[in-house]
């Protein structure tokens, strides 16, 4: 005989399944309004909330209430998209703020990365990446101008990686990143249009072409509010060939 399912799981269910019709920040009931509707104890209500909270389809608000999460934006480690096209793809529209675009010589561990010499040139670009207008991403990407002599302010606020790729040909395919969890200084903050010390991801990342060249030496700071990683573990490899895969948040 099957084991029946824990009341709270239950009521868990039904919640989410009435969540589905309310939008990002809307307020749900309060907990005695639907302990009364499901016909439940307030603590059983309180712990499926508890949950819902711990799997971020909810938030709450001291004194204030309960409210739906924002839908997070999702990237995949099975390729290496830009950022524009995974936000299209969740049905949000993609933007950007351009902070800085310039030419300079490459700090030695900017160079290292990169494989250049010490005096040659990168493209120091850094942008506020949006979804509907909200800011999301902090990053700053840092290719050889050597490899990509031209770019333009219109190319890089529509989509890097779609200017590489049409321009030169030569657009990133794999990568390798690091992620570790920050929180975010007064800049970082104004700049994302959060409170300070409010948590971020921040991540390093060189890209490559499909002949193993670094294209690109990237950092990014990600509202963890707003973004989630998803890691494929031991995903499958190509019979006799050494792929390689890592995620984006750039392009």
């Amino acid at each position: 005989m099957e084991e029946k399912e824990p009341l709270y799981i239950q009521i868990k269910k039904q919640m989410e399944e009435k969540t589905r019709s309310l939008q990002p920040h809307d307020q749900i009931s309060s907990e005695i309004k639907l302990a009364e509707e499901f016909g439940v104890s307030r603590g059983t209500v309180k712990k499926a909330i508890e949950e819902l909270i711990s799997e971020g389809l909810l938030y709450r608000i001291p004194k204030k209430g309960t409210f739906i999460t924002s839908k997070k934006i999702t990237r995949s480690f099975n390729q290496l998209p830009s950022y524009s096209e995974d936000i299209r793809k969740m049905g949000f529209t993609p933007g950007a703020l351009l902070v800085e675009m310039s030419k300079s010589v490459p700090e030695q561990r900017i160079a290292e990365k990169l494989n250049l010499n010490k005096d040659e040139l990168i493209w120091k670009i850094t942008r506020v990446r949006t979804a509907d207008d909200v800011p999301i991403i902090l990053s700053t990407s840092f290719l050889p101008v050597k490899i990509f002599p031209v770019l333009t302010r219109e190319e890089v606020l529509d989509s890097l990686y779609k200017a590489l790729e049409e321009k030169y040909k030569n657009r990133p395919v794999w990568g390798n990143d690091f992620y570790t969890a920050i929180n975010a200084d007064r800049v970082l903050a104004s700049l994302l249009e959060i409170e300070e010390n409010k948590a971020l991801l921040y991540s390093e990342r060189i890209s490559y072409s499909k002949k193993g060249r670094p294209l690109e030496f990237s950092t990014s700071y990600i509202r963890g509010d707003r973004f989630e990683i998803h890691v494929g573990v031991n995903y499958p490899q190509a019979e006799g060939k050494n792929v390689r895969y890592g995620g984006s948040t750039n392009g």
